[in-house]
């Protein structure tokens, strides 16, 4: 009979789908101190487990080809090893490619905290911080992929969670630039920074607010001509910490104008002089010829 998972002795408490997960820090197999609360705007897979558990070792590869899948994508795995020495479990990591973080809950506080039976368990987390599902015992990668895509609003390159398009790639100076976008998933009254960057280095960050429809736009006057480029981001909440464009270049002219260039002063004086001689000379030409004979 294959052994889907191990029993171990735990306290009566238990945790419950939507509940917050409850806080802890723990120190990793590496000497640094992980606290759950510090992850929060990202999904977290807790993974209770052990060395000596052959479901455990057996899951290891589902967690690593998750991990590999969606690592980039917004998800931390957190594997909690129950009160093994930390360099046993250290070599036991190393030796096996959990090239995640690992704890040793040395005491089993946190694993009394989470209810914890039986041994694999994991518990998915959403980025708000709240308990999206449990698995107890073996579970395929596939499954647990199924699980993560299924946490509303979190998986996914974050870059997608807003764009941003403007009215103009080419304008003059005094002219306003049209900027508008769209945030994903479309939530209303969240705020929207978007970042201008002149052509002197200077920033210039101007906030918006979204629409009922997710929608964003916002109405800009460069004030210097040269090559300006802007971009968008969520701004000031935790879930989307990161989600921002990619930088959009436009550029701002002068206007033309007909510059008349004074002549030089001599050149000028000059002018005016031959202008003076040839009209004494015609005075006197006509004087002369209407003089008597």
């Amino acid at each position: 009979m294959l052994l889907l998972s191990a029993t171990i002795t735990t306290s009566s408490a238990s945790v419950e789908i939507n509940q917050q997960a409850p806080d802890f820090t723990l120190t990793s197999i590496y000497g640094t101190s992980v606290t759950l609360s510090n992850y929060r705007g990202r999904v977290i897979l807790l993974d209770f487990w052990a060395t000596w558990c052959g479901p455990c070792r057996e899951e290891i590869p589902e967690l690593s080809q998750l991990y590999s899948t969606y690592k980039d994508q917004g998800l931390e795995i957190i594997s909690i090893d129950l009160q093994e020495k930390p360099s046993d479990v250290r070599a036991f990591a190393k030796q096996n490619g959990m090239v995640w973080t690992v704890v040793v809950d040395l005491n089993g506080t946190v694993a009394d905290e989470y209810g914890i039976e039986y041994i694999p368990t994991l518990v998915l987390i959403d980025t708000k911080g709240k308990i999206s599902c449990m698995h107890i015992g073996l579970t395929e990668e596939s499954v647990l992929a199924s699980e993560v895509e299924e946490v509303p609003y979190i998986i996914g390159n974050l870059s997608s969670a807003i764009s941003v398009e403007i009215s103009e790639q080419v304008l003059l100076l005094g002219q306003a630039i049209g900027v508008q976008g769209a945030l994903q998933p479309p939530l209303p009254s969240v705020s929207v920074k978007i970042t201008y960057n002149r052509p002197d280095g200077i920033i210039i960050n101007k906030v918006v607010m979204s629409f009922a429809s997710g929608l964003y736009n916002d109405s800009f006057v460069p004030d210097m001509a040269g090559s300006w480029a802007l971009k968008a981001s969520w701004n000031g909440d935790p879930n989307y910490a990161g989600a921002e464009t990619n930088l959009v270049s436009f550029v701002v002219k002068a206007p033309t104008t007909i510059t008349i260039s004074p002549l030089p002063l001599a050149y000028t004086i000059g002018t005016l002089a031959v202008v003076m001689i040839g009209a004494l000379f015609i005075v006197r030409s006509r004087k002369r010829r209407a003089s008597p004979v």
